[in-house]
């Protein structure tokens, strides 16, 4: 009797060990940038709202006053991802879409981007290569106060501005997607 409930226990614990080992890692959620700039735009009040505009502003099609808009990865909206978004140039072949939401006085006053990333395995490093970007741009025009850089699903979140809009915009980004995961948050230091 001891040896059959021995064996049915073995086999028991094979089984289960069977099953965990077969679960498959959880998924990144997919997201797309516009979507994402889009929900959280729509949350905000009338009174919390600002001219904004998105986009890459390389044509009417990838230009809009009204709020967010797609951006180009690829061709001309390359050198855009930089100048305006703070997008290293070199690491755009990582992404697949981006969209964008603006200040429309002044960029410096908030400026977003949203970039879908390929490879879930590049987050981290396009995080910090994102940073480093921003870290070493020759602000005009005026000087932003903070940056704020955030993962949710499957891409980055960028911001830079004054601190208010920053902040409201981090806690719409948050409510809309609680898997967020703020991944800096800080002063910019001249």
């Amino acid at each position: 009797m001891k040896r059959i409930i021995a064996v049915i226990m073995a086999a028991m614990l094979m089984l289960s060990l069977a099953a965990c080992g077969g679960e498959k890692a959880p998924q990144v959620e997919a997201l797309k940038p516009l979507d994402v700039l889009n929900t959280v735009w729509a949350s905000y009040e009338d009174a919390e709202k600002f001219p904004a505009g998105g986009g890459d502003m390389l044509s009417e099609e990838t230009t809009s006053w009204e709020g967010p808009a797609a951006f180009g990865v690829t061709g001309d909206a390359v050198e855009a991802l930089n100048a305006t978004l703070h997008f290293p140039t070199e690491s755009a072949s990582k992404i697949t879409e981006a969209a964008s939401l603006m200040h429309a006085m002044n960029a410096n006053t908030f400026t977003c981007g949203v970039f879908k990333v390929a490879d879930a395995n590049e987050m981290d490093a396009l995080v910090t290569e994102i940073k480093a970007t921003i870290d070493g741009t020759q602000w005009m025009c005026g000087f932003p106060e903070k940056v704020l850089i955030a993962k949710t699903g499957d891409t980055i979140v960028s911001v830079v501005g004054n601190t208010d809009l920053v902040d409201t915009f981090n806690t719409k980004l948050t409510t809309a997607y609680t898997s967020t995961v703020v991944v800096i948050d800080e002063a910019i230091v001249a």
